[in-house]
C-alpha cells in the first residue's frame, strides 16, 4: 500500500473535467490527488476528439448546430 499524505481535494477521474478541476484546485493552493481506474490517459475525453462542439460563429445558432450534428 502506498504512503498516505494529507489532501485537500481528491478528484475522481482523469477526463477533461477532472483534470481542469485538479489544475484549478492546485492553482488555488490545494493539495490535490487524482484517482483514475488505470492511467491518466485512459479517459473518455480523449476518445471525443473533435466531438466537443458548439455554435460559436456569427452565422451559427443552437438550432442550426443541432440540425448539423444530429
Amino acid at each position: 500500500m502506498a504512503a498516505t499524505a494529507p489532501l485537500d481535494v481528491l478528484v475522481i477521474g482523469s477526463g477533461a473535467a477532472g483534470l481542469a478541476a485538479a489544475v484549478s484546485a492546485d492553482r488555488a493552493g490545494a493539495r490535490v490527488a487524482i484517482a483514475t481506474k488505470t492511467t491518466l490517459q485512459a479517459n473518455n475525453s480523449a476518445k471525443a476528439q473533435g466531438g466537443i462542439q458548439a455554435a460559436v460563429g456569427a452565422d451559427d445558432d443552437p438550432e442550426t448546430h443541432a440540425a448539423d450534428v444530429m
